[in-house]
């Protein structure tokens, strides 16, 4: 149905072709390419607005479209420009999807830079450079500690300490979160074991969970394997889910905490 619909929009105006599951290119050429290209992606964005109608349920799809422009001068080869385009179509789902982004060559050192990362980052888990600090959680009436909140680290051989806040989001958009997921909550839950062996039974210990983590399908199997291989009780482990899942997926979190 897609397809379909695309093929409608794009018309004569281009020559349309899908290279992947959920993945189309459209190819325009003539003059005033730039203007076009601006007045198409307009036109599919609108048609994606109409719901979709699947036996008698309606969907509502999005699109992220990325532009990018041939310049014979300075372009190698068309798959140049493809890659071009497919970060610019990445460009557009960061900025929050149903919408169009031009390629720059700033992309291009972003892609650099998160590729170098991503490289140091997969190293950090095989060589276990990433640890853990638990962040304590105190009951003011009662002045008292009632548990903590484990966040994770990275010690760099060469970088130093490096925070949260800068490899996470590398992470997340290099499909790293879930392996650095994993990791935080089986390290969390044996330390919180060795808690309890130590007599503080009643600590709580809580992990932040991404979005990606959240949609990924076997989360729950993961949190209970590590409180199965850990022996905590499951009421003193918490999950909590960032602001971003709340606002983005308000029904489906409804749903799963009905679970």
């Amino acid at each position: 149905m897609t397809a379909s619909r695309l093929a409608e929009t794009v018309g004569q105006s281009g020559t349309l072709a899908r290279i992947g599951g959920d993945e189309f290119v459209v190819i325009v050429k003539g003059d005033d390419v730039e203007q076009r290209a601006v007045t198409l992606a307009d036109d599919i964005s609108t048609m994606f607005a109409t719901p979709f109608d699947e036996r008698g349920s309606a969907f509502v799809l999005h699109a992220s479209i990325g532009i990018a422009l041939y310049l014979a001068s300075n372009e190698k080869s068309e798959i140049d420009l493809l890659k071009k385009a497919d970060l610019a179509m990445y460009s557009a789902k960061d900025a929050g999807k149903n919408c169009y982004q031009f390629y720059s060559p700033q992309l291009s050192h972003r892609a650099d830079h998160l590729m170098k990362w991503e490289q140091k980052l997969r190293v950090a888990l095989t060589e276990k450079q990433l640890f853990l600090v638990y962040q304590p959680k105190i009951d003011l009436a009662r002045r008292c500690i009632t548990g903590f909140e484990a966040l994770v680290r990275w010690n760099h051989p060469q970088h130093g300490l490096i925070p949260a806040n800068e490899f996470i989001p590398v992470a997340e958009s290099r499909c790293l979160i879930v392996a650095v997921g994993d990791f935080v909550i089986h390290t969390a839950c044996h330390q919180l074991a060795k808690w309890q062996r130590d007599g503080y039974t009643g600590l709580s210990l809580a992990v932040n969970i991404s979005a990606v983590q959240f949609w990924r399908g076997d989360l729950l199997e993961t949190v209970a394997r590590a409180i199965t291989s850990s022996g905590i009780p499951p009421d003193k482990f918490e999950l909590e889910i960032t602001e971003t899942v709340m606002v983005e997926y308000p029904n489906s979190c409804r749903r799963r905490s009905s679970r």
